[in-house]
């Protein structure tokens, strides 16, 4: 399976669980659940898929990056634009933790907690 699948997968099967989540848990899971809930899928589909990471990680980010702009225009460039990079940049944080610790747990607990505090940051800025 390719970057683009894997990363297309990963991104309709989060679309799913972030709805979910939030229509359960409210606002909070965006920033407390959200961020786990994507580096997990997203790590997870590229390994058992044999996919490059970084690439499906990057590729998640572009689509989230249409969402982003779909959903509000006047954001929507800007929010794209971190969500490409930010994801991408999860990917290589997990991909250079592994390669320094042969854990793609070490990786993915990194990722998260980096995931965790911009979601953080980005929430309370754009309320």
């Amino acid at each position: 399976m390719s970057y683009g699948w894997a990363g297309l997968l990963a991104a309709g099967v989060a679309w799913v669980m972030n709805r979910f989540v939030v229509k359960y848990l409210g606002e909070a899971a965006i920033i407390w659940v959200i961020p786990w809930l994507e580096e997990v899928i997203k790590t997870s589909m590229a390994i058992f898929s044999g996919a490059s990471l970084i690439l499906t990680h990057g590729f998640f980010g572009l689509v989230e990056a249409f969402h982003d702009y779909l959903a509000s225009p006047r954001w929507g460039m800007l929010a794209g634009f971190f969500s490409i990079m930010s994801h991408w940049f999860y990917g290589w944080v997990t991909v250079v933790l592994y390669e320094q610790t042969s854990s793609w747990l070490v990786g993915l607990f990194c990722a998260g907690v980096l995931h965790v505090f911009w979601n953080y940051v980005m929430v309370r800025l754009w309320k």
